[in-house]
């Protein structure tokens, strides 16, 4: 689901296209989550990535477990870098923004704590930016646990939303670009447009609009 001038079926794809990418994960006490999401891209077929983990001020152990991890030289992947910053809580918006400005890449993904790509998402993503007239893509998100009521009605909102999301990119008419997984090229988006309104709870849809 494309953002841009022209509709899915117009782009074309260049196999060499390979522009460093940078992915912004912010985390407010995300302890529990935020390795899988961390090794969810380090996992991934696309290598030239830089991953920008913000710790939203959190308040349990992320800074504990992030920090191990990246500890461990085990855990460094080849053409893959991961860059930590601690900041004073200020909300999602505001942490996405940070990374956003010390961000290296041309692309930037932004992702939630609390989820995880396939090994194909970057790749998928980034092959759309190939073609200069688009701005923007955004992912499929699936909810991976729906066994409870929460995830089970949550499932129901993903499935209507990114069902829909393929009747908007054929008739180029995509609105909503989500923070659980969508990327934008920097240079016509947040430098040509500004950051995430930081006073706006849903900081994701107030940008598309």
């Amino acid at each position: 689901m494309v953002w841009g001038k022209k509709t899915l079926q117009s782009r074309k794809v260049k196999q060499s296209y390979s522009p460093l990418v940078s992915v912004i994960i912010p985390a407010w006490n995300e302890e529990v989550g935020i390795l899988t999401s961390i090794k969810s891209v380090l996992a991934e077929e696309y290598g030239n990535v830089e991953i920008i983990v913000v710790n939203d001020g959190s308040t349990d152990k992320t800074a504990k477990v992030v920090n191990r991890f990246l500890s461990n030289p085990g855990n460094r992947i080849d053409g893959k870098t991961i860059r930590y910053f601690r900041k004073k809580n200020g909300g999602k918006g505001s942490a996405l923004n940070y990374g956003i400005k010390r961000a290296r890449g041309s692309i930037i993904v932004t992702m939630d704590a609390d989820s995880a790509h396939k090994k194909d998402a970057i790749v998928n993503l980034v092959r759309y930016f190939s073609d200069p007239t688009v701005d923007a893509v955004v992912g499929n998100v699936k909810v991976r646990n729906n066994r409870g009521l929460v995830g089970l009605l949550q499932r129901i909102e993903y499935v209507f939303g990114f069902y829909f999301k393929r009747v908007h990119s054929v008739f180029n008419a995509e609105y909503i670009f989500g923070g659980a997984c969508a990327a934008f090229r920097k240079s016509t988006t947040f430098d040509r447009l500004g950051m995430f309104d930081t006073e706006n709870k849903t900081e994701g849809i107030e940008y598309s609009m």
